[in-house]
């Protein structure tokens, strides 16, 4: 997945006088929950790409995840890829145990992206394991920065019923895909934003997905 989108210059190249920072091609999250027996689990995996448009975008080259102290998270992919073609893995990441959220304990990965340039592009990719099927995260179709498309995917086991709450969208397009796609003791929804405004990390009115479970 590439962005083809270039809001830092003009059409022949020359640089804006105030381009665009950065923006957030594709993000999405794929969000799995299964009973597997005596071992449930919810499994995100979490995919962005950011492109930096101009020093003032290389802010966001430092990211942190965080994550609970009974959680698992396996960094799949993190690195840039610079407008030549090459590739930089990060290797410059550092684990935290003592990151507040509010008034609750996290522990975080931080990741520090390499080589940094107008027109590169930040590539990250990670799986979190839960076992906790309960108590499931949000998931915000907006960040910081403006997103061109922003999907969640969710995949419900057979046995388990779960209310999806997505708040009105105030002007964002949310779509649902027409039908929900059945597998094999699960049944898959999908709910995709695009051309998405950016809003403060700690805005309450950020568009977000929730998943409540219900008896049965």
């Amino acid at each position: 997945m590439t962005i083809t989108q270039n809001r830092g210059c003009h059409a022949d190249g020359r640089p804006n006088p105030d381009p665009l920072p950065a923006r957030s091609g594709p993000r999405g999250v794929r969000l799995r929950i299964e009973l597997g027996g005596r071992d449930p689990s919810a499994t995100p995996q979490v995919s962005r790409l950011i492109k930096i448009y101009s020093p003032a975008g290389y802010r966001h080259g430092n990211i942190e995840i965080p994550y609970g102290p009974g959680d698992k998270l396996v960094l799949e992919r993190a690195l840039t890829r610079l407008p030549g073609g090459t590739s930089v893995p990060a290797s410059d990441i550092l684990d935290r145990t003592d990151v507040l959220i509010g008034e609750r304990a996290y522990r975080a990965k931080l990741i520090a992206f390499p080589a940094l340039e107008p027109g590169c592009v930040l590539e990250l990719r990670y799986r979190l394991r839960r076992d906790n099927v309960v108590f499931i995260p949000t998931w915000a179709f907006e960040t910081t920065i403006p997103v061109r498309e922003s999907t969640i995917e969710v995949t419900f086991p057979t046995g388990l019923i779960y209310t999806v709450r997505i708040p009105k969208s105030r002007g964002m397009l949310i779509e649902e895909a027409d039908q929900a796609l059945p597998l094999d003791d699960a049944t898959r929804y999908t709910w995709t934003a695009r051309k998405v405004a950016a809003t403060p990390s700690n805005s309450r009115r950020r568009i977000r997905m929730c998943c409540v479970p219900a008896c049965t």
